[in-house]
């Protein structure tokens, strides 16, 4: 047999075979697809890994593109956290380079008390204003600069009365009540509680970060009333106890530690003002479970028991030095404002109040 003879047989049994399989000599022959098989049951799948699709069944393995979602996921949640921590750290950083260069030039004398006061003054409204021009493009780290320059505000104040004596009484109060306005404001504008925080930290440290050791008891309980006042008020305006806890945390031990440090004879200053911080904690509380028909659950009022208990503690203490024999009476008549509160926050909101 020659090789046209041989040819001719290959065709003729190609032939044969595609007429079985239904083949004609016309259409384009395809390669079968690519088995793809499951972790669950080995069964093969009818598309390609190639065309980047991923299957969805339950026990099957993401191939193609959709197999780095997590990952990249993953890493942008870092990226954010890490960016976050930054941010945070810029304007802690802001503060204290304000504080030290307050402080700086109140031990140098470079600068007249004048033109100290009213640099940093602008570097707050600065800090404000870039924070709020920047708050559609990036509200969440926006909010930072604000929050720094409201600081920065009360250290002004803080130290325009205190340490030069360019204002009087009056006009730091006024100060400070415009500056917890300003807050209140911002606290509306960025919808940010964690601005509340930052605010809430960075006013009562004030006195320990411009302390001279001669402030009066009467002109630090102004202070520490305005920012109780403050915090208790946005506290109760986006429904967050975390916020006046803090600043009940923050004003009974930062106030008594000045007090021990300071002139004993302001003893009457410092016991009223005990009563008023009280007054103001308990009536932002009851109110809180009032307004928004929330009674505290038994882990809020785990965390509501320190406070109240070292209130208790200061009051006590100072009222057996100087007072002895109305000490007892008076701590009666706490607990009994802090019933009533209690039997009234009870009758409004008509749920059990562990």
């Amino acid at each position: 047999m020659n090789e046209g003879d041989r040819f001719d047989e290959l065709e003729t049994r190609i032939a044969a075979i595609e007429r079985r399989l239904g083949i004609t000599p016309d259409a384009p022959v395809r390669p079968p697809p690519a088995p793809q098989t499951t972790e669950a049951t080995g069964t093969q799948d009818d598309r390609t890994a190639a065309d980047g699709w991923v299957s969805t069944r339950p026990g099957t393995r993401a191939t193609g593109a959709g197999a780095t979602a997590k990952p990249a996921a993953r890493a942008h949640g870092s990226f954010e956290h890490a960016a976050s921590i930054l941010g945070w750290g810029g304007a802690t950083a802001f503060v204290l380079a304000a504080s030290y260069l307050i402080r700086l030039a109140i031990e140098s004398g470079w600068l007249t008390p004048q033109r100290q006061l009213f640099a940093a003054l602008l570097l707050a409204l600065g800090m404000i204003g870039t924070g709020i021009r920047l708050r559609a493009s990036n509200p969440r780290y926006a909010s930072l600069l604000p929050a720094g320059g409201v600081v920065i505000l009360f250290l002004c104040a803080y130290g325009a009365h205190l340490f030069y004596g360019l204002i009087g009484f009056r006009a730091a109060g006024a100060s400070v009540v415009a500056v917890c306005l300003v807050s209140l404001w911002l606290c509306w504008l960025f919808s940010n509680p964690m601005f509340a925080l930052f605010a809430t930290l960075g006013s009562y440290s004030a006195p320990f970060l411009l302390g001279t050791g001669n402030e009066r008891i009467l002109d630090l309980a102004l202070y520490y009333s305005a920012w109780n006042v403050l915090f208790c008020a946005y506290a109760i305006g986006v429904r967050s106890r975390a916020v006046y806890l803090l600043a009940a945390y923050l004003s009974l031990v930062g106030f008594d530690l000045i007090f021990q440090f300071g002139p004993a004879t302001e003893w009457q200053a410092a016991l009223g003002f005990q009563f008023v911080q009280m007054a103001i904690f308990m009536a932002a509380t009851g109110y809180f479970s009032m307004r928004h028909r929330q009674p505290l659950s038994r882990e809020e009022a785990y965390l509501h028991a320190p406070p109240l208990l070292l209130f208790y503690a200061l009051q006590y203490a100072l009222l057996d030095r100087h007072l002895p024999a109305w000490a007892p009476w008076i701590s009666l008549g706490s607990l009994a404002a802090l019933a009533g509160v209690y039997i009234l926050a009870r009758a409004i909101v008509r749920k059990p109040l562990p």
